[in-house]
């Protein structure tokens, strides 16, 4: 159908419809982006133009209520309450202009109408840490220690770097160690274990264990790490039963190898060095010496296929004892050590060697086997040894070297152990 438009005034009411038709969508665009240009100069005058060029968008609302709340040159805490409201009116659904009406209402003394404020921020924020940061240190404010650790919780849940000033707060707030574990620590093994070093950190060692035992009834995965202080707490204390039971729990969780266990056909962990070394608990450790490398080789071993591989960089006259495994024995008992060993150009008198000494009480076991220098092929070596009458840890070191009284002392050269074996005497 064809429409025929005859007089003069119809044809220019129809150009001026089809005109304005395609200059609304034109100054809707260049309104709002001038609306955003003005709002990146924010004072209350630019604001204020931006929102009468945009009404309908919220976030003018909350930029001009926080201006007025905020700046110092423009506070009136009335009409920022107004443009905080009528930001929640354009969109309710921001925490933000929640939690900003909150804090306006708090410090005008309506305590009842900030509350509510802030329950409609943490409605709509419920798992976003810098929300759930400041309504728990508001609540905390006013006293509502049971409220606020509620929301620490919910910090610690999605962001677990809050952790450390969670914990002074909560410690300050409740000085009851029980009680923040039960109502601020979520389940999640990683977050108890923070809590569990903070405390040794702090010097609270006695309520440590009750955080462990959280740890043990915890599903799920962790650094293995962060189990290293309270693992040398417990043997600083010689409670090695609560080490041993902490150990058993890593293995459990596969956080350490379980194929290579401690038994009287071995009592040293991976002896044949195939797991990597984790420094820590009762599998290898070692210390960062100058002038020692020490590393797992895969192209020199006596069994397939890893040795451990040290080098004496030629240096320093070493007292070498750094590589280390610490093993529980049975006091008054024999014991033979076994390895097998390759040196390469060790100088000095004093070589390489293996030792064992008790872990509390030196004068109970303190022993070293014989020195090897020089350049040698891959060796049997062995020691047998006594422990003490209370002798229930010893440290197993390899390799050894002790310092030299000659003038030609810097030791030189590399070493190579693999097959450590540690069995009990009948």
């Amino acid at each position: 159908m064809t429409i025929t438009l005859k007089s003069p005034a119809s044809k220019m009411a129809a150009v001026i419809l089809i005109s304005l038709g395609f200059l609304a969508p034109i100054l809707w665009v260049a309104k709002t982006a001038l609306a955003s240009m003005v709002s990146e100069h924010p004072t209350v005058q630019s604001l204020q133009l931006a929102a009468q060029l945009d009404p309908t968008n919220a976030e003018y609302a909350l930029y001009l209520g926080r201006q007025l709340q905020y700046n110092v040159a423009d506070i009136d805490s009335s009409r920022a309450a107004a443009e905080l409201l009528h930001a929640i009116e354009l969109n309710p659904f921001e925490p933000q202009a929640w939690l900003d009406l909150s804090r306006n209402l708090d410090l005008q003394g309506k305590t009842a109408e900030a509350e509510v404020a802030l329950r409609g921020s943490d409605y709509m924020a419920p798992h976003l840490p810098g929300f759930q940061w400041s309504i728990a240190n508001t609540f905390l404010l006013h006293g509502g220690t049971d409220e606020a650790f509620r929301h620490f919780k919910a910090v610690l849940m999605a962001a677990p770097d809050y952790g450390a000033q969670i914990f002074r707060i909560a410690w300050k707030a409740a000085a009851n160690p029980q009680q923040v574990l039960n109502e601020v620590l979520p389940d999640s093994p990683s977050v108890q274990l923070d809590y569990l070093n903070f405390l040794l950190a702090q010097r609270h060692e006695d309520a440590t264990d009750s955080v462990w035992k959280r740890v043990e009834a915890t599903p799920g995965s962790f650094p293995v790490t962060k189990v290293s202080p309270y693992f040398d707490y417990l043997l600083g204390k010689h409670r090695l039963d609560d080490a041993s039971r902490v150990w058993a729990d890593l293995v459990r969780r596969g956080l350490v190898p379980s194929t290579d266990q401690a038994n009287e056909a071995n009592m040293v962990l991976d002896g044949d060095f195939e797991e990597p070394v984790l420094n820590l608990g009762f599998q290898w450790r070692f210390s960062n010496v100058d002038g020692v490398q020490v590393s797992i080789d895969n192209t020199t071993f006596r069994s397939p296929g890893h040795s451990l591989r040290v080098e004496f960089e030629g240096k320093s006259n070493l007292d070498y004892h750094d590589f280390h495994q610490l093993v529980r024995v049975q006091p008054g008992h024999r014991y033979r050590l076994t390895w097998f060993m390759k040196t390469d150009d060790i100088t000095t008198d004093s070589g390489v060697r293996a030792g064992v000494r008790d872990a509390y009480n030196l004068h109970a076991l303190d022993q070293d086997s014989e020195s090897v220098t020089g350049t040698t092929a891959w060796s049997p070596y062995s020691m047998d040894f006594t422990t003490g009458p209370k002798t229930d840890l010893v440290v197993l070191s390899l390799p050894v070297r002790v310092p030299t009284p000659k003038l030609d002392n810097l030791v030189k050269g590399r070493v190579w152990i693999d097959d450590v074996q540690l069995v009990p005497l009948k």
